[in-house]
């Protein structure tokens, strides 16, 4: 069917048929309609909406208007707007979501500031056995406009020791902070971290990691063996490993309770040993703490305990 468009919105079109019956069927109330479009009217044939036809039921468009047209069940009008105002529309959705856009970046932006530029946030060391570790360094500038003083320096256990050399920084002013880790005890890969924390008003803490690659001394796995109440009492094993420069042979290895018996077998003499472990029964818990003795003195804060469990 041919179409033409309609002389007062050409933005819409019609079935030629149905402009030449302007008030036939489509203008009468409760008529059926078998076209491929319709749309609602009033005097002059100022368009509305329209619907998709088939299944029509009659619709109420409120004071002068023609109840012209049936639409289907749970359909959804759609309202003609004309061009000039679609484009102005437009224009209008488009500059309330550009400033939408900006404020949230804005305040975002605002919210995540911070004056103090670290030179890094990380540092890691390694160290062999018997050595000191250096301090780990950090520096920081005040790259703000406004003097930040440094309120608190949190460590995250006794063994960093952190110092800072300068607590208030005016714009444009630098301070170094160096941070000290005393390896007594710790072995393998080891992290810990300073938290800063300053006056300012929208980021105020600042989180510098510390950390360590330290060899073991002694590489004993697992460090705990254990069985369940009930469970056959059988021979469970620990492996050691001397990981020193030297081969160090363990030479002994004893238990604190004679409810769980050991013996300590050589695989290679001061390098790999086995500990085989056997409870005297698992009819209740108990723990064994047994202890490892070497031919040589170890690094200090070695662990040379294992442990054995009924639980």
């Amino acid at each position: 069917m041919e179409n033409k468009p309609h002389k007062r919105f050409p933005f819409l079109s019609y079935p030629r048929s149905m402009l030449e019956r302007r008030t036939s069927a489509v203008a009468q109330a409760g008529s059926l309609h078998n076209r491929s479009s319709a749309i609602d009217a009033k005097a002059g044939w100022q368009p509305a909406l329209f619907f998709k036809p088939a299944g029509w039921q009659t619709v109420s468009l409120g004071a002068g208007w023609q109840p012209a047209l049936r639409k289907p069940t749970g359909a959804v009008p759609a309202l003609f707007i004309p061009a000039g105002w679609q484009l102005a529309l437009r224009r209008f959705a488009a500059s309330v979501c550009g400033f939408f856009a900006f404020a949230v970046v804005f305040f975002v932006t605002a919210s995540v500031a911070r004056a103090l530029d670290w030179d890094r946030s990380e540092i890691e060391q390694h160290a062999g056995f018997d050595e000191s570790l250096s301090p780990y360094v950090f520096t920081c500038a005040n790259s703000g406009t406004a003097t930040v003083t440094v309120t608190r320096i949190l460590p995250s256990c006794g063994c960093l020791a952190p110092a800072l050399d300068k607590n208030t920084l005016a714009a444009g002013e630098s301070a170094r902070l160096a941070v000290s880790l005393d390896r007594t005890g710790l072995a393998g890969e080891v992290e810990r971290f300073v938290t800063i924390v300053t006056d300012e008003p929208n980021h105020n803490e600042y989180r510098l990691v510390v950390r360590a690659d330290l060899p073991e001394a002694l590489t004993l796995a697992p460090r705990l063996v254990f069985w369940k109440t009930g469970e056959e009492a059988k021979v469970k094993s620990i492996d050691i490993k001397v990981n020193l420069p030297s081969p160090d042979e363990i030479t002994r290895a004893t238990s604190n309770t004679d409810s769980v018996s050991v013996e300590l077998v050589t695989l290679e003499a001061g390098r790999h040993y086995r500990l085989d472990i056997t409870p005297r029964d698992t009819d209740a818990p108990r723990l064994a703490i047994i202890t490892l003795q070497l031919a040589k003195p170890l690094p200090a804060g070695t662990a040379r305990t294992v442990y054995a469990q009924v639980r």
